[in-house]
């Protein structure tokens, strides 16, 4: 089996319900190279059923994904109604989720914002104006502007 579509960007998504529940979603555009030399695009997007577990969308979207890979568009749209009869196992849903989770990058125990020193930051309040103003950071601050000139 060949994955003729391995190489195509793929935007996946979990939608989340008004009930709870979830959905995986798939976007992707196929650009082929015709023989007369024109370029065509496909625009590919489907939606998964909805599933009361996040799990059991997330394993929507891995089937979405590799049917895709493999057989394109005509396939994707085969395993959606394939889905929509389908319903996950716990034993097929262990573990999923988790290997992003896990996956993610290796924590330090350094926090810059914590090992810095607090900077005091000058207030300046401008409450005589029309609508009051109070502003932080600034040193030398002229006031409000009132133009686009007066601020360039």
């Amino acid at each position: 089996r060949v994955a003729m579509y391995a190489n195509v960007p793929l935007i996946l998504n979990l939608d989340e319900g008004s009930k709870g529940q979830y959905r995986a979603t798939l976007k992707a555009v196929i650009y082929e190279q015709q023989s007369s030399g024109r370029r065509s695009f496909q625009d590919v997007f489907v939606k998964g059923p909805w599933r009361r577990r996040r799990e059991a969308a997330m394993k929507d979207q891995e089937e979405l994904a590799t049917a895709f890979k493999y057989d394109g568009s005509k396939g994707l749209d085969k395993r959606v109604r394939e889905l929509e009869d389908m319903r996950w196992k716990d034993e097929e849903l262990k573990g999923i989720g988790q290997e992003s989770a896990d996956a993610g990058v290796e924590e330090d125990d350094f926090d810059a914002e914590a090992e810095s020193e607090a900077e005091p930051e000058a207030e300046l309040e401008y409450s005589t104006e029309e609508l009051p103003v109070k502003v932080r950071g600034l040193q030398h601050f002229d006031g409000p502007i009132s133009t686009w000139e007066e601020g360039v």
